[in-house]
C-alpha cells in the first residue's frame, strides 16, 4: 500500500511494524540480534496500550545514534561477577538488549542460587520496565526490574526536579502460564504520556504536574517546562529515591542530577542505570504449587465486589494483557503524530515500508 503523509489514523499489523522497526535499527548500525530486541520491546509496549514507551520513541533513539550519543554496536561487559550478582557496563549502548541479556543471566544464576541480581550502568533508556520483568516470569522466575532516568520529578514538597520517574516492574508466573505484571512509573503519570498530550495539544489532569513556578497545571506544554508529581505524594517520592539508589548508586552508575535527558540534552550520553532481580520460585516450592496458589489468590481478587460505578476489578497488568490480545488480532492503531514521525524516519534511514492495514 502506498504511504501518504496526510492520513490522520492508520492501523498496522504488529509483526509488520516490528519487522520494519528491526530493519530501521539495523540500517542505523545496530546488530540484528539487538535490533530484534529493541523492536520487540517497543511494539510490545504499543500492544499493551503503552504508546509512550512504544514506537513513538524510535525517532529520538535514531537521532541520538546519529549524533554519536548512543553507541549502536556497543559490546556490554561483565565487570564483576559472583554466584548471585553481576555488574555490567552497557558501554553506552541501547538499554533494551543489555537489560534483556542481564535479566536472562539473572534467571540462569537464580536457577542455581535461588536468586540473583544485575546492576547495569553506562546505559540508555530501556523502554518498558515490565518487558524485562516478564522475561523472568515466563521462565518460572519472579522478575523485578527498575531503572533511573533524568530528573523530571520534584521530591515531595519541592518545585525542583531531582528525581527521575523511575519505574518499577514486578512480574510473577500466573496460573495460566502468562505472567501477572505490575509495571508503574513513580510519577502520577509517565512522562511519555505528558509528551504525547503536548504533541496532540490535549490537556492533562491537574494532579499530574507542576509548571515552572511550582503550580499545578493542565497544560501539557507547561508541565514539560516544570516537573511531574510523584504518585502517592511522599510515598512515591521516597520510592523513586530508593529505586535510584538501587539503579544508580549501588551499580556504580550515574544518579540524581548526573543522569542526562533523553530529549533535552543532545550533547551528552544519558548515563542511565538499571537494576534487575530474579527469584527462583522452585527455591521455595514446586512451580506447579505456586501456580495453584496464585490461581486461588487471583480468584479471590477477582471475586471482590466492584465499588459503585466500577464494572470489574482488574489484576495487575490484566487490562494490558487484554489490550495486547486485541492488538495482535486486529492490528495496532498509531496516533497521527507517531505515524508522521515514522514516515520521516523511513525517509531518513532509507528503510521504506509497505504496511498492509490489519
Amino acid at each position: 500500500m502506498g504511504i501518504s503523509s496526510s492520513v490522520t489514523d492508520v492501523r498496522v499489523s504488529a509483526p509488520m511494524l516490528a519487522a520494519w522497526t528491526e530493519r530501521v535499527f539495523v540500517a542505523s548500525g545496530v546488530p540484528p540480534v539487538s535490533s530484534k530486541v529493541v523492536a520487540d520491546c517497543l511494539v510490545t509496549a504499543d500492544l499493551k496500550g503503552m504508546p509512550s514507551h512504544g514506537v513513538s520513541r524510535i525517532p529520538i533513539y535514531i537521532q541520538r545514534i546519529r549524533l554519536g550519543l548512543v553507541c549502536p554496536n556497543a559490546n556490554p561487559k561483565i565487570l564483576r561477577e559472583s554466584p548471585s550478582a553481576l555488574q555490567i557496563d552497557a558501554a553506552n549502548g541501547l538499554g533494551h538488549p543489555t537489560a534483556s541479556w542481564g535479566m536472562r543471566l539473572c534467571v540462569e544464576k537464580a536457577r542455581r542460587t535461588g536468586s540473583a541480581v544485575a546492576g547495569i550502568f553506562n546505559s540508555t533508556h530501556f523502554g518498558m520496565a515490565g518487558y524485562y520483568a516478564e522475561i523472568g516470569a515466563r521462565e518460572g522466575v519472579i522478575g523485578i526490574a527498575t531503572s533511573n532516568s533524568s530528573p523530571r520529578m520534584a521530591p515531595w514538597g519541592s518545585r525542583d526536579a531531582l528525581l527521575g520517574t523511575n519505574p518499577l516492574a514486578i512480574a510473577v508466573p500466573g496460573p495460566d502460564g502468562g505472567p501477572i505484571v505490575l509495571d508503574m512509573a513513580t510519577s502520577v503519570a509517565a512522562l511519555g504520556k505528558i509528551m504525547l498530550a503536548a504533541a496532540d495539544g490535549t490537556p492533562i489532569p491537574d494532579a499530574w504536574a507542576l509548571d515552572a513556578d511550582g503550580h499545578p497545571t493542565t497544560d501539557a506544554a507547561a508541565a514539560l517546562k516544570g516537573t511531574v508529581l510523584p504518585v502517592g505524594g511522599p510515598k512515591g517520592s521516597g520510592l523513586a529515591f530508593m529505586l535510584d539508589v538501587l539503579s544508580g548508586v549501588l551499580t556504580g552508575g550515574s544518579f540524581g542530577s548526573q543522569v542526562r535527558s533523553l530529549y533535552r540534552d543532545m550533547s551528552n550520553p544519558e548515563q542511565c542505570a538499571h537494576f534487575l532481580f530474579a527469584i527462583d520460585v522452585e527455591a521455595f516450592q514446586p512451580i506447579s504449587e505456586f501456580r495453584a496458589r496464585m490461581e486461588r489468590y487471583a480468584g479471590e481478587f477477582k471475586r471482590c465486589r466492584p465499588m459503585p460505578g466500577v464494572s470489574e476489578v482488574y489484576l495487575p497488568g490484566e487490562l494490558e494483557r487484554r489490550c495486547e490480545r486485541v492488538g495482535r488480532a486486529e492490528g495496532l492503531r498509531l496516533p497521527s503524530k507517531t505515524y508522521e514521525d515514522l514516515i520521516q524516519v523511513a525517509r531518513d534511514t532509507g528503510v521504506p515500508f509497505d504496511w498492509v492495514a490489519a
